[in-house]
């Protein structure tokens, strides 16, 4: 596939404010099924992402509590972490997610999950049970609307959730705003594709409503059609009326100082994971992450 350098400029030029992303070409085609596929699986009663997600938690719940004797937060974060164990930034994204959900914003009501549908994320928040909590998970994939846990599929994406104004108490986006705009699967392309999914969620979020996000760090870098690596300077710019509230790093699967995050190239080999993965099936992956918790001013 040709691809024509000055149209793939756009991507890089004025990255960040400091300076412009480094370029690199991957390309991949996971485009989604489309309304039709969707309505012909529901007409031969094929189950939906929803019922998947509902069999799903029961028996990850069900994992839980014959693994640690109870269904918790640090029971469910434990487990999580363990389930990505092969994966240096799921890992620790989704405990931070529960830890964001349950211990900082619990008594937040509507939680959105962008890009939810059948994703790991909006699974996470059905586990956690929040007492009298309604979660909306918006994905391109139409849905049936019935779950046992309280969630209601919507069909939207990043830049339209077809959520009004000011609705909405928690936007949540785990490793997903990095991709939107490349066209990976299938969505229209732009390059400040994850500025406008930050305004969206600026939109439909509550006056002091709270986004939890997060994202590769690193030196500055897209990856197209892949993902982008984020530095402080398009960090800034995708926060832009958020106050930050909680800021971690990662740096291959742990913990770290901010310092040693930054500015790290992308990697095609993580010290202590993919083992697994073939040689030619590895992607020029981030080394580091970011996670934060961001409050709507």
């Amino acid at each position: 596939m040709r691809i024509a350098k000055d149209k793939l400029a756009l991507f890089t030029k004025s990255y960040s404010s400091g300076q412009d992303a480094e370029l690199m070409v991957c390309l991949r085609n996971e485009k989604r099924g489309n309304i039709f596929t969707t309505a012909i699986k529901y007409l031969l009663g094929i189950k939906g992402k929803e019922e998947e997600n509902d069999d799903h938690v029961d028996k990850m719940a069900a994992d839980i509590i014959d693994s640690f004797g109870r269904l918790d937060l640090p029971s469910i974060s434990n487990y999580l972490k363990r389930l990505f164990s092969d994966d240096h930034l799921r890992c620790l994204e989704y405990p931070f997610l529960c830890q964001c959900i349950a211990e900082k914003i619990h008594k937040k009501k509507i939680i959105v999950d962008i890009g939810g549908g059948n994703a790991y994320s909006t699974k996470v928040l059905m586990l956690l049970k929040i007492p009298g909590s309604r979660i909306l998970s918006v994905d391109v994939v139409n849905h049936r609307s019935s779950s046992k846990y309280n969630v209601e599929y919507i069909r939207g994406n990043c830049f339209n959730t077809n959520l009004a104004n000011e609705s909405v108490d928690v936007v949540v986006s785990i490793s997903t705003f990095e991709h939107v705009g490349l066209g990976r699967w299938g969505d229209p392309i732009d390059p400040d594709g994850d500025i406008r999914s930050m305004q969206e969620a600026h939109r439909i979020l509550k006056p002091g409503g709270h986004v939890v996000v997060t994202l590769p760090y690193g030196a500055p870098t897209v990856v197209y059609n892949l993902h982008r690596i984020y530095d402080d300077g398009r960090i800034k710019k995708m926060i832009d009326g958020f106050s930050i509230i909680t800021e971690e790093y990662s740096l291959h699967g742990k913990k770290c100082e901010k310092n040693m995050a930054a500015n790290l190239k992308v990697s095609y080999q993580i010290p202590e994971f993919y083992e697994s993965v073939p040689e030619k099936q590895k992607l020029p992956n981030a080394q580091s992450g970011i996670l934060l918790l961001l409050q709507k001013k």
